[in-house]
């Protein structure tokens, strides 16, 4: 899968735990590299799916521009000194309903005592089940690539401060962003089965489902307020608008970030969309 025979090695979350990974790098340009599990089988389809998702990623209006425009920034290197990208593609070791994944503790350099950091490959990445289908690949690949921009722009100091993890109002609305993510790079209801999956599941669940106290299974209602919000001419001339002024907005709550949009109280804005659905 490629003529480079570069190995790394990866801390990886396969499903199970955090294991060490062996990855060869089998496909790379000057905006990603693209480091595959030597689990996975070097057959022509396989590097077909390789150089779509790096095309996908790269091209002109590909994943890495829009996300950039519609998100702000990544940052430009990892702690390593790479300014690319790093796509790790792995293998899972059990049944995962797991995509893939961005670690905001790549964005720091390995500490063995630490119990986060202890797990940091020190570079700026992302991590994809290579097991899916090609679509959702792509899309994962713009899911998280947003992940790691909203960190980089809102949550980079709160891990520095020791508190690992977004709260809770932050990742809905993270979430909710990294859905429009998938959606303005082409991946939106009409041929991504995994959004409408989502929205399926959260309509026939809608009564047992929080928007703002997340619990792993309300991406569909994450995403369908942030559709409702992102509506050209609703609150914002355009899309972008809205995302940008999220990110724009730095450390503070979610719903801080939604009322400086709207110009209303939170709940007013939450009553409307509701009332839309």
């Amino acid at each position: 899968m490629g003529k480079d025979t570069e190995q790394r090695n990866f801390i990886v979350n396969t499903g199970e735990s955090y294991q060490n990974i062996t990855t060869l790098l089998v496909a790379f340009n000057d905006k990603a590299l693209i480091y595959a599990d030597i689990n996975i089988q070097a057959t022509k389809e396989n590097e077909i799916r390789i150089n779509n998702l790096l095309e996908k990623f790269s091209e002109a209006n590909g994943i890495h521009e829009t996300n950039e425009q519609y998100f702000g920034k990544a940052p430009q290197y990892g702690p390593d000194g790479e300014d690319r990208l790093a796509i790790v593609l792995y293998e899972p070791t059990c049944d995962t309903s797991t995509y893939g994944y961005f670690a905001p503790r790549d964005f720091y350099n390995n500490d063995r005592y630490d119990p986060i950091l202890c797990n940091s490959n020190a570079c700026k990445a992302v991590y994809l089940n290579f097991s899916i289908d090609e679509i959702s690949l792509k899309s994962t690949l713009a899911h998280e690539f947003q992940h790691l921009i909203y960190f980089y722009h809102k949550g980079m100091r709160k891990f520095e401060d020791n508190n690992y993890i977004l709260t809770q109002e932050d990742i809905w609305l993270n979430e909710g962003m990294a859905k429009i993510a998938e959606e303005i790079n082409g991946f939106d209801i009409n041929n991504n089965p995994n959004t409408s999956s989502w929205i399926l599941g959260s309509q026939l669940e809608i009564s047992k489902l929080s928007l703002t106290n997340w619990d792993g299974n309300t991406y569909g209602i994450a995403y369908l307020f942030m559709h409702y919000l992102t509506q050209p001419g609703r609150y914002k001339g355009t899309i972008k608008e809205v995302t940008r002024a999220i990110i724009a907005s730095g450390r503070q709550e979610a719903t801080k970030d939604i009322e400086k949009i709207t110009n209303e109280p939170f709940k007013n804005t939450l009553t409307k969309w509701a009332l839309s659905l």
